[in-house]
């Protein structure tokens, strides 16, 4: 097995689905890739279970990330496609020097507006390596390069039969999307997350393993990680978790996990579970940005009709998306969830559009509650222009019994209070309006 694997969760197109006949949907994936009963030592890459062999997440959560059969037209769906012979090849300089075979890719397409897509793809590293050669390859893959950098990595494509495509230019990682999964967004390169997992190498003193850690999921070099650990001996100790022989810890945009055991046993979770918690935490915290800015570019006018239709949404949202245990029978999960949002600060951001929301709900209540007080006045305006009206006619029919004699006078009673009657109607609710403006 690689010393190094990667599993890298990039951002789709929203709404993109697969093109290429080669993909395949993932209740097909013993076509693919044999599915083991859970615990079956025999394991063999690409280390890829899906749901059938063990009921490890919750329902609803489930239900998100493994799509069940629905209509041609359902907004959700989950592909899966394993490359024949595709390779990676990266490297520092202008000639690759490592190459990553493509073990297995995935795309998942979330079925709430705007419909949100990753793709997932579990790379492994061709050959041996040493700690060194390991921390290269890490850093040309994951490294965030500028557009004014002008020492970005070689990134080709390799395909057995075709011609290699070379993936030139300071993003690399949107290159590689687009030429894995057929789209990228336009933030994929600063959105990307990346699980590696690698043993622990016999070259690295034991003092070091932290740092070594620390270089691999930043891509800064190992002196500049033993430099930040030199001042600051704890800095990464709250992103740590144990999870039986692998440690995890956890990044902005890595996780890195080292083990000191059998590969097999290490990665069989990574893949078929862990990294699928992440890419829950990432589709979170991708909806939650879509309606802060959509929030946000509605904004100059709080309570426009527009935003009834995010609310709505954003509801459907808490209630779909928004679920902190994501497994009902291991805790496991739940702490990578934690960690995940803690680095990408999604509490925080989710808090704020929280707030915004609230607020946009009570302003909406107070203008109906101001609607229904205007109302409520004019109808009390034409109560008592109506019943000025029939107490006058109360008395014009007590007038006519023993105080007005003729039809005239009868005549001109009524005319006149017609007349007072017909001024209370029109000109009082106009007063009243004048009165509402001027305060």
């Amino acid at each position: 097995m690689s010393p190094l694997s990667f599993t890298l969760l990039v951002r789709l197109p929203d709404g993109h689905r697969p093109q290429d006949p080669g993909w395949i949907d993932w209740r097909d994936a013993e076509r693919l890739v044999p599915q083991a009963v859970y615990g079956d030592p025999h394991d063999a890459p690409p280390y890829k279970r899906y749901p059938g062999t063990r009921d490890y997440f919750a329902p609803q959560v489930e239900g998100t990330l493994f799509p069940p059969p629905g209509s041609p037209s359902a907004g959700s769906g989950r592909w899966i496609r394993r490359p024949v012979s595709w390779w990676v090849a990266v490297g520092p300089g202008s000639q690759p020097t490592y190459e990553l075979a493509v073990d297995l890719l995935e795309i998942v397409r979330v079925e709430l507006r705007p419909h949100i897509v990753y793709g997932v793809a579990h790379l492994n590293l061709v050959g041996p390596a040493h700690a060194d050669d390991m921390l290269d390859c890490s850093s040309a893959l994951m490294t965030r390069y500028r557009a004014t950098d002008a020492d970005a990595p070689s990134f080709e494509l390799r395909e057995a039969g075709s011609a290699t495509q070379r993936l030139a230019g300071n993003s690399p990682l949107a290159s590689l999307t687009k030429a894995l999964f057929g789209g990228a967004h336009s933030n994929v390169g600063e959105q990307a997350y990346a699980f590696v997992a690698a043993p622990i190498p016999d070259g690295v003193p034991q003092g070091d393993v932290a740092a070594w850690r620390r270089a691999l999921a930043q891509g800064g070099g190992l002196a500049k990680a033993k430099a930040t650990l030199k001042r600051e001996p704890d800095h990464d100790d709250h992103r740590m978790v144990r999870f039986g022989s692998t440690l995890a810890t956890f990044f902005g945009r890595t996780a890195v996990h080292t083990y000191d055991e059998d590969s097999s046993t290490a990665l069989r979770n990574i893949r078929s579970y862990w990294a699928e918690t992440v890419l829950f935490a990432l589709i979170q915290h991708a909806y939650i940005e879509t309606y802060a800015i959509e929030l946000a570019r509605l904004g100059g006018d709080p309570l426009r009709p527009e935003i009834d239709d995010l609310f709505v949404r954003w509801l459907a949202f808490r209630n779909v998306l928004w679920w902190q245990h994501p497994s009902f029978t291991t805790p496991v999960p739940r702490q990578i969830l934690r960690r995940a949002q803690n680095e990408l600060e999604t509490e925080l951001l989710y808090e704020d559009l929280a707030t915004g929301f609230a607020t946009y709900v009570e302003a909406r209540r107070h203008r109906a509650e101001d609607a229904e007080s205007r109302a409520l006045r004019s109808l009390q305006t034409y109560g008592a222009a109506f019943a000025v009206v029939s107490t006058s006619a109360a008395v014009m029919q007590v007038l006519g019994e023993d105080y007005v004699d003729t039809a005239e006078e009868q005549i001109g009673y009524v005319v006149t209070l017609l007349l007072v009657g017909l001024f209370v109607i029109v000109r009082v609710p106009h007063w009243i309006r004048r009165r509402e403006k001027g305060a």
